[in-house]
C-alpha cells in the first residue's frame, strides 16, 4: 500500500518541525538592549555627554572625546562558554574598539576578548570558550564610543 502524498508531506513537516525545536534547545539567545549599558566614567567638564534612549546608548560629545561605556551581557542559564555580538553604528571616521570579559563570582578577573570595527556600522563577535566563561561567571562588554553620536544598539549572547 503507497502512503497518500498528504501524509508524506506531513511527515515531512514534523520532522522538520522536530528538528528545528530540538536545535532551538541546543541554541540559545539573549538580547540586551544598548539602553541597559551605562557611562564608564564622569565627564570633566560636568556636561551629560553620553545619552541612553530605547534605541541605544549614543556618545554626543561634539569635543572629539572617546566615551567608555559598560554593558551588562546576560547568559543563558546551565551554560558554559558564549560569543557575544556588540551592535552599533559609529559616526564620523574614528574606529570603535570594545572587550568582552569575564569575572569569576568574586569579582575576580578570568578573560578579555578585544574587537575592533570601522565606520559605519559596527557588528562585532567575540568568543570567550567554557575555560574562559564557566557556568559561574559574570560577563560584560566595554567600548569606546567616538565623539560624534557613535552608538551602541545592544549586546546579543549565544550560548
Amino acid at each position: 500500500m503507497k502512503a497518500h502524498p498528504f501524509m508524506r508531506r506531513l511527515a515531512f513537516v514534523m520532522v522538520a518541525c522536530a528538528t528545528l525545536a530540538a536545535s532551538a534547545l541546543v541554541h540559545a539567545r539573549t538580547v540586551t538592549p544598548g539602553a541597559a549599558c551605562v557611562s564608564a566614567g564622569k565627564d570633566p567638564a560636568g556636561k551629560a555627554a553620553i545619552s541612553i534612549s530605547t534605541s541605544g546608548i549614543t556618545n554626543r560629545d561634539d569635543n572629539f572625546v572617546t566615551r567608555e561605556v559598560i554593558c551588562p551581557v546576560v547568559r543563558v542559564p546551565g551554560t558554559s562558554g558564549v560569543t557575544v555580538f556588540i551592535d552599533g553604528s559609529i559616526a564620523g571616521t574614528a574606529p570603535m574598539k570594545c572587550s568582552v570579559q569575564s569575572f569569576n563570582f568574586d569579582g575576580t578577573f578570568r578573560a578579555a576578548k578585544i574587537v575592533d570595527g570601522t565606520p559605519p556600522r559596527f557588528d562585532a563577535p567575540a568568543k570567550l570558550n567554557a575555560t574562559e566563561a564557566p557556568l559561574f561567571a559574570y560577563i560584560s562588554a566595554s567600548c569606546f564610543l567616538p565623539a560624534f553620536t557613535s552608538k551602541i544598539f545592544g549586546v546579543i549572547a549565544n550560548d
